[in-house]
C-alpha cells in the first residue's frame, strides 16, 4: 500500500524526492502510454539531478535513462543527459561512463551515427582499450553498415573493434558473438576481411562463444542468447532451440522486462543474419521470439527500432499488429478486421473495424477479439458505414466502447500506392491469434471508373484470412485482403487509400 502511495505522489507536479518507487512509476507510465504522467516524472528526475549534490552517485539517473532509451523517448534522454552533463560539470567531473553509453545508444537507435561518434570522441580516448568503449564504437559501425551496406569498410571496422573488445576481456561472450555473426555476414555479402581477422572463421568464433558460456555457471539471458546464435552459426538448430528456451525463460523472470529483452535478439537474427520466417528452420527460432513480443502488455513504445530513412519501422509495425482484430460469426467462420480511427475516414471520432462486407451480411452474430491483446471488442453488428462499390466489399463496424490498453488503431495512408510498391500484410498462420508479417509487391491495373485495382504479386499471402490488413513500407494501412488468391473469384485486395475514403457512404 505504501508503495502505491509513494508511486502516486511521484506523479504529482513539484515532487522532488526520487526512489525506486518513482522509477517503477515511470516504467508503468511508459508502458501504459500515459505520456503526460511520464513527462512529469522525467521533470522530477531532472530536478533531482540538478538539485541533489550526491544524486549522480546513486543509480536512479542510470535507471531513468535506460527506461527512456528502451522506450525510444530520445528527446527525454537528451534532456536528462543534458542535466547529467551540467551536474557533473558543477562537480568538476565528466558524466559517468555508464550514462554516456546509454546516451550514445539512444543516438544509434535514432540512426544518428555521426552524433554517436562525436559523443564517443568527446568523452572517451580514441585509443581507449576499455572493452565496453570498444564494443560501443563497434556498435556504431555495425549499425551503420546494417542501415547502408554500400560502405563495406564499416563492416570491417565493426569486426575489428569487436575483436579488440574481446581481446581486452576474453571472458565476455558479447563482443565475440558479434565478431562471429558479422564474419558470417561478410561471407554472405562477399566483403573481404584483413588477414588478421579472417584467419579464424565465424564457426571457430562460434565454438569459442559456446566454450565461454558453458564455462560460466552464472549465466544470464544474454549468455543464452549468444549461445543460441553460436549454435545457429554452427547450423545446429536443435541445440539453438534448447538455448532459446533457456533465454526466454530467463528473460521472463526479469522484473519489468519489455520488448528490449526480446527484440534486440530478433534484430540480430533478421538484420545481421537475415533470418526469415518463410524458411522453416529459421521460423522455429524467430517465431517464439516474435510471439513473445506480441503478447507483451505494452504499446508501440515497447519496440526497439530499425531505422529506414529515419522512419522507425518496428514501433509502427507494433501498432499495426495491435490493430488487427479476429472476427467470428455464429456459423464458426473466422476472418480478420482492422481497427481504424473514424477521423481518418472522415467519419468523426468513432473507432471502426474495417472488414469484408459479405461476412457480416450473412451472420446473425459477430464477435471481435483484439488479436494481440486477446481483448473482446464490443461492436455494433449493424454497420453505419459501408462501401457502395461492389468491388471493394468493405464495411465499417462501429466499436461500442473505448479501446482497452494494448489495443491500437492503424493509420490510413492518404495516397494510393504505386504498382510494384513494397507492401506488408498481417496474416494469420497456425491459429487465428498468431500475428505474422509477410512481404510482397503490388500489381496495378485500371479498375472500375479508372480507379486503381491492386492485387499481390508473386509473394501472395497463402495463409492470410479474409480481411487481413495490408500496409505500405511505413506501416500505414493501404488495403484489406478479400477472400482467396488473386487468381480466384473474389480474391485480391480492396484498395483503401484514395478510394474507400472517397467511396464511403452513410447508411
Amino acid at each position: 500500500m505504501a508503495k502505491a502511495k509513494n508511486a502516486a505522489s511521484a506523479e504529482m507536479p513539484g515532487a522532488r524526492r526520487w526512489t525506486d518507487d518513482q522509477t517503477d512509476a515511470l516504467r508503468e507510465a511508459l508502458n501504459d502510454v500515459r505520456l503526460a504522467d511520464a513527462d512529469r516524472l522525467v521533470r522530477d528526475l531532472r530536478d533531482c539531478i540538478r538539485t541533489e549534490p550526491d544524486f549522480l552517485s546513486k543509480d536512479h539517473a542510470r535507471a531513468g535513462l535506460v527506461l527512456l532509451q528502451r522506450k525510444l523517448k530520445h528527446k527525454e534522454v537528451r534532456s536528462l543527459f543534458n542535466s547529467v552533463e551540467s551536474a557533473s560539470r558543477g562537480q568538476g567531473t565528466a558524466p559517468a561512463e555508464s550514462l554516456v553509453r546509454i546516451y550514445v545508444q539512444s543516438l544509434i537507435d535514432q540512426g544518428d551515427f555521426d552524433g554517436a561518434s562525436r559523443a564517443m570522441d568527446k568523452y572517451f580516448d580514441d585509443h581507449s582499450t576499455n572493452p565496453r568503449v570498444l564494443a560501443l564504437r563497434a556498435r556504431i559501425a555495425k549499425q551503420g553498415y546494417i542501415e547502408d551496406d554500400s560502405n563495406p569498410s564499416l563492416l570491417v571496422d565493426a569486426i575489428e573493434l569487436y575483436s579488440a573488445a574481446y581481446q581486452a576481456d576474453p571472458t565476455d561472450h558479447y563482443p565475440l558473438i558479434n565478431v562471429a555473426t558479422l564474419k558470417a555476414r561478410s561471407v554472405a555479402d562477399k566483403v573481404a576481411l584483413p588477414e588478421n581477422i579472417s584467419a579464424r572463421s565465424a564457426q571457430d568464433d562460434a565454438r569459442q562463444v559456446l566454450s565461454i558460456v558453458n564455462a560460466n555457471e552464472a549465466r544470464d539471458m544474454w549468455a543464452y542468447a549468444s549461445a543460441m546464435e553460436a549454435s545457429l552459426l554452427l547450423d545446429d538448430f536443435d541445440e539453438a532451440a534448447t538455448w532459446l528456451e533457456r533465454y526466454l525463460g530467463a528473460a521472463g523472470q526479469i522484473k519489468g522486462a519489455d520488448a528490449f529483452e526480446y527484440n534486440s535478439t530478433v534484430r540480430q537474427l533478421t538484420e545481421v543474419l537475415r533470418f526469415d520466417s518463410a524458411v522453416a528452420d529459421q521460423a522455429t527460432i524467430l517465431e517464439p521470439l516474435r510471439n513473445t513480443l506480441t503478447r507483451l502488455n505494452g504499446s508501440v513504445v515497447d519496440a526497439v527500432p530499425s531505422t529506414s530513412d529515419g522512419f522507425y519501422t518496428d514501433p509502427a509495425r507494433t501498432t499495426a499488429e495491435r490493430a488487427v482484430v479476429t472476427m467470428r460469426s455464429d456459423d464458426g467462420s473466422v476472418w480478420a478486421g482492422v481497427l481504424v480511427s473514424g477521423g481518418d475516414l472522415g467519419l468523426g471520432s468513432a473507432v471502426v473495424i474495417i472488414t469484408p462486407d459479405t461476412e457480416f451480411r450473412r451472420a446473425r452474430t459477430i464477435s471481435a477479439i483484439a488479436s494481440v491483446a486477446g481483448t473482446p471488442i464490443p461492436i455494433d453488428t449493424k454497420p453505419e458505414w459501408f462501401s457502395p462499390r461492389f468491388d471493394l466489399d468493405i464495411a465499417c463496424l462501429p466499436v461500442a466502447q473505448p479501446l482497452a490498453r494494448g489495443v491500437e488503431t492503424a493509420p490510413i495512408c492518404a495516397d494510393a500506392p504505386l504498382a510494384g510498391a513494397e507492401v506488408f500484410a498481417i496474416s494469420f498462420a497456425d491459429s487465428p491469434v498468431t500475428v505474422r508479417d509477410n512481404q510482397g509487391a503490388l500489381l496495378g491495373a485500371e479498375g472500375v471508373a479508372g480507379q486503381p485495382h491492386v492485387t499481390f504479386g508473386a509473394h501472395y499471402l497463402e495463409r492470410a484470412l479474409r480481411g487481413a490488413p495490408v500496409f505500405n513500407d511505413r506501416w500505414q494501412l493501404i488495403a484489406v485482403q478479400l477472400g482467396g488468391k488473386p487468381s480466384e473469384a473474389g480474391g485480391g485486395l480492396a484498395l483503401l487509400a484514395g478510394t474507400l475514403i472517397a467511396g464511403i457512404a452513410h447508411r
